[in-house]
């Protein structure tokens, strides 16, 4: 597979790729997809031929050196570039204009930068968001998210992807084995993303807390028991990215980009970036190194061709 990727460059291109079916296939074969890739897909994104092929460029990619770019973040290059920014928080929206925001607690002038979700921008400008916005954000979906953290999993490694269980979960995490997190150690955390129909969100935590255990068991984790059990749920925590998601942001923030407001960060932009695409957009949108609607094709949506020969196989069954 690898081989067949590097061949394509050398004989015009990759194959065009919009989903994460077709991004799995070309790199990894049939096979693969449908007995690894495929089920792992469905429990934690969605449907793989819907979700787009940033999600498999982000998650299936081998990590090169972005991890440090990822660490560092956007935050400390930003604060150099916006000198002199307004942080305004909890302030309802009066009205919108070019250059201008007017909130009950004063104006605020030129560019807006929003590291928040699109539905919650929406609701913060209210009657002053830009017409036909609300409508496309509320086609957005997302999944809600579920943690059981639980004592063992002494033989698992960091992260465990679960392609296949006898339960819903996509992925188990020690974070005890992270420095500074000696308060999880000897614990494991079982990680589902569900929606509200879902029994891992709308049911009891004891249960679901003895299904963890049980699931655990199967897998090899035999040492797995529901003491000092702790269940977390976060709601909307997942985006769904579907073929229609892309055509939904674009209007939405070439919007919002009219009016001088400037959605950035993961929850603002909606979308998986990785922490070196991230730089390189509010780099971008900082500087106007190039136009709002270039820097968001070029970093955000997802590409056309993917002819990414750093996707790896191995690196995701180990993790």
């Amino acid at each position: 597979a690898r081989g067949a990727v590097e061949l394509a460059k050398l004989l015009g291109g990759g194959k065009e790729t919009r989903t994460y079916r077709e991004s799995v296939v070309q790199h990894f074969r049939e096979p693969a997809f449908e007995h690894l890739y495929a089920p792992y897909c469905r429990r934690r994104f969605g449907d793989p031929a819907e979700v787009t092929v940033n999600v498999a460029r982000l998650h299936h990619a081998a990590p090169g050196g972005r991890l440090a770019a990822f660490e560092a973040g956007p935050a400390a290059r930003m604060a150099e570039d916006l000198e002199g920014v307004e942080v305004v928080l909890d302030a309802d929206v009066t009205s919108v204009a070019t250059g201008r925001v007017s909130t009950r607690l004063g104006d605020v002038e030129g560019d807006v930068f929003v590291d928040a979700p699109p539905q919650d921008v929406v609701a913060w400008l209210g009657a002053a968001a830009p017409p036909g916005v609300d409508n496309e954000v509320s086609r957005l979906s997302c999944r809600h998210a579920v943690e059981v953290t639980v004592k063992g999993g002494a033989s698992l490694p960091f992260v465990t992807h679960v392609a296949h269980a006898p339960f819903g979960a996509y992925r188990l995490v020690r974070h005890g084995l992270l420095p500074g997190n000696g308060g999880l150690a000897g614990h494991v955390s079982v990680q589902f993303a569900a929606d509200a129909q879902d029994a891992a969100w709308s049911g009891g935590a004891d249960a679901l807390v003895d299904e963890v255990v049980r699931g655990l068991h199967a897998l090899g984790a035999t040492d797995a028991e529901a003491a000092e059990a702790r269940v977390q749920r976060v709601e909307d925590q997942h985006p769904v990215w579907s073929y229609t998601t892309a055509a939904r942001l674009r209007q939405y923030h070439l919007a919002l980009a009219e009016a001088k407001i400037v959605p950035v960060g993961r929850a603002g932009l909606f979308a998986p970036v990785d922490g070196e695409g991230e730089i390189a957009y509010l780099t971008g949108v900082a500087t106007q190194s190039a136009p709002f609607k270039e820097l968001y094709r070029r970093h955000v949506e997802p590409p056309v061709v993917d002819d990414d020969g750093s996707a790896s196989l191995t690196d995701f069954v180990q993790r």
